[in-house]
């Protein structure tokens, strides 16, 4: 089993002695007032953890995500060197009932970050003593804080806040840290990660830590060790620690044998248009003017975009910037910094070969603004070769469409929302391709009303297939009785989701995700036979657009590590494989310090030297989109750990070679045909060896370029006998390797 399968609990219960300094400072206490906080919010001697007053904030009848309750824009503090939120809150006996569940979520948009989330606390009735590990130095001064309020149902009436508290380090201190095994024996050449400070063992297994005097969350990592999470203990002045590693076990190679026929083509696909991309609105303007962004998109040969990103295709006003809340009335939610005229340059900026996926607004504009909206694109000189019918219409059924609160999930409202755009969209402009229905899931049930995870079944607690009619059979049945012209079927992919499981959050468990790869090449047929029976017609020529995919739903450190690499190179290979035309990635940039990862491949603010530095999903990115190209070509394992996948392209021949076991190496023997005319081989390969993410700082401390020397590695070719190439490749457990003959 992979060390990180035991890493769900944090801490060691460690004895202490050593004498700490550290700091906490009371910020509010609202004994003079709100202390800045607006919004539906006001002082209250009902309950106070201190003093006599505390803030109350009347979220009365508020429901889901709400972030306007108590918001302070005018009396903020420096909180660059605080390492911990705290404070208090007190929620009235029945709430929880009430309300189903409570999230209290502070909130920091400053300078640095224009939304750090400290956390995310589950709030219970009665006192609840709120403590948050935070990084100071995104925060700095804050623009404004949030105090966040989300719930599964209304709240029944206030909730009262006291003593917002910063706490910070104390004087400074150095550990001597010692690694051994459970023999004695040093540890070199592995990372330790506290703090902010990330230090490799020298060859007697010692790292320094110099950091202020205070107890740090610390882990041990390497490719051979088990990962190790312990408490660095940093004294005032000098100290010291040992801290017990283990090796992994060493376990014999797997043997495999791969056999690649390149002259056996099965299928051509664009990679202009299959290693595309999601941009969200919310990671703040930066990303769309920062050239170091632009550079490392272009160095994964970006070419199509999806905009405006995810859900705000369903917000968002192109005229004014504007996102606009999902209810009744529609009121202003926030205006983005990137409005569409930062959009177009950056667009622009990436080169002329860059295109546009759009996803019209269909919940809340017109036919005649989404036709005005893709016309300026068009006059600005971008390409635009599709367009998608809104954004997830069957995933919530609290937002509403045609006046109607979860029209969205029922189908036939749905349809008849999103005819007139796309009628008005193919006479405008008949050459653009329109796509639809864009359902959260590939296997997502008809629900209306409801959530589609409500209508899932399981058996053994595994979803199954569902007896339900599927989303996009009922929806090209109707919508093509009506007449909708359409051009492709788009849908997006979280295949791998603990809490269907009921399992707790930060569980990630290899086998499981891996189950669910399989699944996708026959959704995929069964929509290419929907397809072929409802638009005859078109037969063979609809797109199949997978328009946002990731490994999982909840942003977990799995989304930052190297596993999600390696699964997502999977996913890829069946996308192509199973005949996808078009993929667009989920996403650039988003980052979830509280959950541990972030769906993001490039992280604009937390690596203190490596600004958007980059996340083990953006290597993968620059290995396929640079060398697996051109045509998919015949390939097979002998072993089920051992996945492959072959392309084709001017005569170069590229092998990409998957190891998702997570503790055995494997030994691949490699028979290649048609890459006759290679003179030389170059093989990269993407695993723990050259990218570890540290949960404790929220960053890799070993991030490699893969593609690079003395990454890469470049030998002559094997000598061909009877038209084959024969050699072996070792894979790491975990791994993406890729061998290009060229």
């Amino acid at each position: 089993m992979r060390p990180s399968k035991r890493f769900l609990l944090f801490a060691l219960a460690l004895a202490f002695t050593a004498r700490l300094s550290a700091d906490i400072t009371t910020v509010y206490n609202f004994e003079h007032g709100t202390d800045g906080f607006d919004g539906n919010t006001s002082t209250s001697t009902l309950w106070a953890s201190s003093g006599q007053h505390s803030l109350a904030i009347d979220a009365t009848g508020s429901t889901g995500w709400n972030q306007n309750l108590a918001v302070n824009g005018s009396n903020n503090v420096d909180w660059t060197h605080a390492v911990e939120f705290l404070c208090d809150v007190y929620m009235p006996a029945g709430t929880k009932a009430a309300a189903t569940y409570v999230q209290f979520i502070p909130t920091f948009s400053g300078p640095v970050n224009s939304f750090y989330q400290a956390g995310k606390v589950d709030l219970v009735d009665g006192v609840n003593h709120v403590a948050l590990k935070i990084n100071g130095s995104q925060i700095t001064t804050p623009w404004k804080i949030y105090l966040i309020l989300n719930t599964g149902g209304a709240i029944p009436g206030k909730i009262y806040v006291d003593d917002i508290r910063m706490r910070t380090p104390g004087k400074p201190g150095r550990l001597t840290l010692t690694l051994r095994t459970p023999y004695g024996s040093p540890v070199p050449g592995v990372v330790v990660a506290a703090g902010t400070a990330a230090v490799t063992t020298d060859s007697g297994g010692r790292a320094v830590l110099a950091l202020p005097s205070d107890n740090y969350d610390a882990e041990v990592l390497g490719s051979d060790v088990v990962d190790t999470p312990f408490t660095a203990r940093v004294p005032v002045g000098d100290g010291s620690q040992e801290v017990t590693v283990s090796y992994l076990p060493r376990t014999p190679p797997r043997r495999a044998q791969v056999v690649v026929r390149a002259g056996s083509v099965l299928r051509p696909f664009d990679a202009d248009h299959v290693y595309g991309h999601n941009l969200a609105m919310w990671s703040g303007l930066d990303p769309f003017t920062n050239p170091i962004q632009k550079a490392k998109l272009l160095a994964i040969r970006t070419r199509l975009i999806r905009l405006p990103g995810g859900e705000y295709g369903n917000q968002w006003n192109w005229r004014t910037g504007g996102i606009f809340k999902q209810t009744a009335d529609a009121p202003l939610d926030w205006t983005p910094e990137a409005n569409w005229d930062v959009w177009k340059t950056f667009l622009h900026g990436l080169g002329p070969q860059t295109e546009a996926l759009m996803i019209l607004n269909v919940f809340q504009s017109t036919p005649q603004e989404q036709v005005a909206w893709i016309r300026n694109a068009l006059d600005s000189g971008l390409k635009v070769p599709y367009v998608e019918l809104g954004n997830e219409p069957d995933l919530d059924p609290n937002r509403y469409m045609s006046g109607v609160p979860g029209g969205s999930t029922v189908l036939s409202n749905y349809v008849r929302t999103v005819l007139p755009f796309a009628r008005a969209v193919r006479a405008a402009f008949p050459n653009i391709k329109i796509l639809g229905p864009v359902i959260a899931q590939i296997d997502d049930p008809v629900c209306p009303g409801k959530h589609p995870w409500d209508c899932y079944q399981y058996v053994n607690g595994e979803q199954v297939d569902n007896t339900r009619d599927n989303w996009i059979h009922k929806f090209l049945a109707l919508y093509s009785s009506l007449g909708g012209p359409l051009d492709g079927v788009s849908f997006h992919s979280y295949p791998f989701y603990e809490k269907w499981d009921n399992h707790p959050t930060g569980y990630w468990d290899a086998t499981q995700a891996w189950t669910k790869i399989p699944k996708l090449v026959p959704w995929m047929r069964r929509y290419e036979k929907w397809m072929a029976q409802y638009y005859p017609s078109q037969a063979g020529r609809m797109e199949l657009g997978m328009t946002e995919f990731n490994m999982q739903v909840d942003e977990t450190w799995a989304t930052a590590a190297v596993e999600d690499a390696v699964w997502n190179a999977a996913y890829l290979g069946e996308f192509i494989r199973g005949g996808g035309t078009l993929a667009t990635d989920w996403d650039i940039n988003t980052e979830k310090p509280t959950d541990g990862g972030g769906h993001g491949f490039l992280d604009p603010n937390n690596d203190p030297t490596r600004p958007y530095a980059e996340r083990a999903r953006y290597w993968l990115y620059k290995m396929m989109a640079n060398n697996f190209t051109g045509d998919l070509v015949r390939s097979t394992s002998s072993s089920p750990m051992v996945e492959v996948y072959a392309a084709s392209d001017r005569g170069r021949v590229t092998v990409l070679l998957i190891n998702h076991d997570e503790n055995r190496p494997a030994d691949a023997t490699l028979y290649v045909a048609g890459a006759g005319d290679a003179t030389r081989l170059r093989v990269m390969s993407l695993s723990r060896r050259n990218y570890l993410w540290s949960k404790v700082l929220y960053r890799a401390v070993l991030n490699l370029d893969p593609t690079v020397p003395p990454q890469v590695k470049v030998y002559g070719v094997p000598p061909e006998r009877s038209g084959w190439r024969v050699y072996t490749q070792h894979l790491d457990p975990m791994s993406v390797t890729m061998a290009v003959f060229e």
